[in-house]
């Protein structure tokens, strides 16, 4: 289709200066200008040495003017970039670019390890149902903690006493307070 107005076709890229695209037909995955969301069979991307970076966003526009690939269900933790592609196509090419060069470095890109399946899960092996701990000192803990609180709480009011806790006897007697520093930061409040 010959080019002849204003407005290009939807899947022309033009072209931006150099090394910045071909400036032909591409985004192949694209229908009507909307990419496939199917990422539900797509495992999550780690990419690593992004951070060279003006702007952590400039890692998502360049996989997608270079690769064509638009990155969905991004997220940052730290030096790390989470996301998914758009399609197990998307997925591949994100993986097949591997070491391409971005920002003056490297990009690192491979199937990011599996997430943890609940956010407390170390607390779950400590702590079976009833409430009783694996170990004892916890379970210690835990329970000189629950007095104290339980013995602190008004229930006309609703309201828990946290003054002068580290004069409470039970939290001295279980050396709570033995340390300086603690005391320090307990009586500045």
């Amino acid at each position: 289709m010959p080019y002849s107005g204003n407005a290009a076709p939807s899947n022309y890229s033009a072209p931006r200066g150099r090394g910045r695209g071909r400036g032909t037909y591409n985004n192949q995955s694209q229908r009507d200008g909307f990419q496939s969301m199917d990422i539900g069979d797509n495992p999550e991307i780690q990419i690593r040495g992004w951070d060279g970076a003006d702007n952590r966003n400039d890692v998502i526009a360049f996989l997608l003017r270079k690769f064509g690939v638009q990155v969905q269900n991004y997220r940052f933790v730290g030096t790390n970039l989470f996301c998914y592609a758009p399609n197990p196509q998307g997925y591949q090419t994100l993986i097949n670019a591997n070491g391409v060069r971005f920002a003056g470095k490297s990009l690192q890109i491979q199937q990011a390890p599996p997430r943890p399946t609940h956010i407390h899960q170390n607390q779950a092996s400590t702590q079976n149902q009833t409430g009783t701990f694996s170990n004892q000192p916890t379970q210690t803990i835990y329970e000189t903690l629950k007095g104290v609180l339980s013995r602190r709480y008004s229930g006309e009011t609703g309201l828990l006493d946290l003054s002068n806790l580290p004069r409470d006897e039970t939290l001295q007697q279980a050396g709570f307070f033995n340390n300086p520093s603690t005391q320090a930061k307990v009586q500045n409040q």
